[in-house]
């Protein structure tokens, strides 16, 4: 009995952990950007969301994008509520419009520094406490 349940457990575990992953897998759009409780412009830009892999602890999810002006790539990890932008990140350092240009500038700078998310429904909120800041991203049909 004890072995069936611990069984039980570790295929709960897994199926809650594919579950989890699928839920970010596909591209989320930029719908809203906030500072200081101020709404900033938004400009085109995405997050693809194109593989996870999940441990008991962490999952870590494969990204590439557009921040308004260039490209960014790279590895986010996710422990609990915990947001985390890999050591590795990288973009390509191209200048664009000025609007683009500071869009994607505020992105990046609450992107890089974010510290926790939120996943309700096909929303999905990426917090800086750091910077009083949020970027909201709405999942593509």
């Amino acid at each position: 009995m004890k072995r069936l349940s611990i069984l039980l457990l570790v295929v709960m575990t897994m199926f809650t952990s594919c579950s989890k992953k699928s839920n970010f897998i596909g591209v989320w759009d930029v719908c809203e950007l906030m500072i200081n409780d101020q709404q900033q412009t938004v400009v085109p830009a995405y997050i693809s969301v194109n593989k996870a892999k999940a441990s008991f602890k962490k999952m870590s999810l494969e990204v590439n994008g557009n921040s308004g002006v260039n490209s960014f790539f790279g590895d986010i990890y996710i422990e609990k509520d915990k947001f985390n932008v890999d050591d590795k990140f990288g973009s390509t350092k191209m200048m664009g419009a000025p609007k683009e240009q500071n869009f994607e500038d505020l992105f990046m700078n609450i992107f890089m520094n974010s510290d926790s998310y939120k996943l309700e429904d096909d929303v999905l909120t990426i917090n800086c406490e750091m910077l009083n800041s949020y970027i909201k991203l709405q999942k593509r049909k």
